[in-house]
């Protein structure tokens, strides 16, 4: 068995750093939305694991430094060239070959001082001769989410409460009155909206309804979908093959309201040809697009403070028939917003391979990489209804933004990384001599801009171009080469 290592390949047997692999057999058989989940479990000495259920998260890999501070990512490497997490993610994984990890120190040296905590390479699959093989496969996901929390009624909910105050500091914090409405509406003999009362100031009592939500029931879905579509062709002759393939994955989150959605697009393409008995030319190249589309608000502390929030006491709506805007989040994830992420990557590889004499190679090769990243937001106020004269609204700042605004992002990255480089090996007897030598340049530059402004003029057309804030504004940019 022959494992990739680096700049070159080598018997398994013969291998004395440690080294982890995993085929593409293997990464055919799991139904998994990016390379990263299909690697946890599967690979000895690699920690990975899901923390999010979020379409399009990718699982964290760890190799060495578990409890180091600080960064601990591995050093990814796809077909030769070092590059990115998020390029590694955003990978068909029906065009990868193959996998392997090197995990210590003695298997990684050759990276030098970029892999302290080891070392992913990817080789993607290429041609191989003979007639053509055309591909076609799909599946259809269902996604459910685990380890929900059962929730109390809010019966249960109050009583429960109410005695962890008094333990507390000696008092009950609700009264027995308030207690007896809220079992009466738990119980059926009150009217599905008689659920609060007005305060003084014409809004209504949030800390004292007496409602009955499962709130995680509410939010969220039992279930989410996933398909992903892939088709390739491949084939050649002795002196010249090619390999092409297009992939489509689409994916839905599992908020019940404003659901996130998650895109990703792939096309692959390589051709070899062997010129002369001793000239070699590959060419590859790959695109991928991803596209993720949310509510602005699902973000940072949105899921802490839905658990925060989330009182089995606390209504759907209002006396009124109106999202109570101020202690849930239904009318901010349907009205207050989107945010839409768009990366679209291009990866190409021209590589000549001269063989003078046996076993000997002489390799330069070019690789260019450009991104274009492009990111829009806009924030929508979203109102709650007064109690008594529910035509007149107010901002609800508790869980909505405080002001109309439009946000924009743009990214544009060019990676120039051409090598040279040699490797000879020579078998005497039982023994094998192997000996690499070579040369890398890299060279990047990159800008981005941003700009944001609030105070839309209509909020059906959220365009930097259609704000009017001469207070509330921004606009930054950035040029970096190296």
């Amino acid at each position: 068995e022959v494992v990739v290592i680096g700049y070159g390949t080598q018997k398994k047997m013969n291998l004395t750093g440690s080294v982890a692999t995993i085929s593409a057999e293997n990464i055919a058989t799991i139904p998994v939305s990016n390379i990263s989940n299909a690697m946890a479990g599967r690979m000895p000495g690699i920690f990975s694991y899901n923390k999010s259920g979020m379409p399009g998260v990718s699982s964290p890999i760890t190799i060495r430094g578990v409890n180091t501070p600080n960064n601990t990512n591995p050093t990814y490497v796809i077909d030769g060239v070092v590059r990115e997490k998020a390029d590694f993610d955003a990978l068909d994984p029906n065009t990868i070959e193959n996998i392997s990890v090197l995990k210590d120190a003695a298997a990684s040296s050759i990276y030098g001082s970029r892999a302290p905590f080891g070392v992913v390479l990817v080789t993607t699959k290429s041609g191989k001769s003979g007639r053509p093989v055309i591909n076609y496969n799909n599946s259809f996901r269902f996604n459910t989410p685990i380890k929900m929390p059962k929730m109390m009624n809010a019966w249960e909910y109050v009583n429960y409460y109410d005695e962890a105050m008094f333990n507390k500091n000696s008092t009950h914090y609700y009264t027995e009155e308030y207690k007896q409405k809220v079992k009466d509406y738990v119980d059926g003999k009150l009217a599905p909206n008689d659920v609060a009362e007005a305060q003084g100031n014409g809004k209504w009592n949030y800390d004292y309804t007496w409602g009955n939500v499962d709130w995680l029931q509410e939010y969220y879905r039992n279930w989410s979908t996933a398909q992903e579509h892939n088709a390739s062709i491949s084939g050649g002759t002795e002196k010249f093959t090619y390999y092409m393939s297009a992939n489509y994955l689409g994916q839905s989150g599992f908020m019940r309201y404003g659901t996130d959605h998650n895109k990703r697009y792939n096309l692959t393409g390589k051709i070899s040809a062997q010129i002369t008995d001793y000239v070699k030319v590959d060419y590859s190249t790959r695109y991928s697009r991803t596209d993720y589309d949310r509510p602005s608000i699902l973000w940072n502390d949105f899921y802490n403070n839905v658990l925060r929030r989330c009182r089995p006491v606390r209504p759907l709506k209002d006396p009124n028939g109106y999202y109570m805007s101020d202690i849930n989040y239904i009318e901010a994830l349907q009205n207050g917003g989107r945010q839409n992420e768009i990366n679209d990557g291009l990866s190409q590889q021209v590589r000549i391979t001269i063989t003078p004499l046996k076993n000997w190679n002489i390799i330069g090769e070019l690789n260019i990489k450009t991104d274009n990243n492009w990111t829009h937001y806009e924030h929508k106020r979203v109102y709650s209804h007064m109690a008594n004269d529910p035509e007149k609204t107010y901002v609800a700042t508790m869980t909505g933004p405080s002001e109309d605004k439009v946000y924009e992002y743009a990214y544009k990255s060019l990676f120039l990384n051409p090598n040279v480089y040699t490797n000879y090996d020579i078998t005497l007897g039982q023994h094998t001599i192997a000996a690499t030598a070579g040369m890398q340049i890299e060279r990047q530059k990159y800008r981005d801009v941003s700009a944001q402004r609030a105070d839309m003029i209509s909020t059906d057309l959220p365009v930097l171009n259609l704000t009017t804030s001469s207070q509330s504004y921004g606009i930054s940019g950035v040029v970096q080469e190296w």
